[in-house]
């Protein structure tokens, strides 16, 4: 059971690697796919308690390397955001200024 659950943490950490790979090539799709499998492995996780000391040291050094993954992601992925937020603003523009001419070319 112990030996499962951190082959689950390397398999998590794995994941969160090729998320890191995947958003340094701008693969999103595949970033938001694998984000699928990460929140779920996660979820998994946190639902197993008690590991050896010997367990919790390779945990933490899993743990660690996921959190450099996700750190690394989030990096990487702020620029995105930030260029769809500006798009979706500007969407939102256009539709503003759609309705307000089109109210006003509509027989009252």
């Amino acid at each position: 059971m112990i030996d499962s659950l951190i082959s689950h943490y390397r398999a998590v950490e794995e994941i969160s690697r090729r998320m890191l790979d995947a958003a340094r090539a701008g693969d999103w799709v595949q970033v938001l796919a694998l984000f699928e499998l990460y929140t779920q492995s996660v979820e998994h996780l946190r639902q197993h308690k008690g590991l050896s000391d010997k367990d919790r040291i390779a945990r933490r050094d899993l743990i660690t390397r996921i959190l450099e993954n996700d750190a690394n992601i989030r990096i990487l992925v702020a620029p995105e955001l930030a260029r769809l937020g500006k798009q979706i603003g500007r969407l939102k523009q256009g539709q503003s200024m759609l309705a307000a001419y089109y109210r006003r070319a509509t027989p009252l």
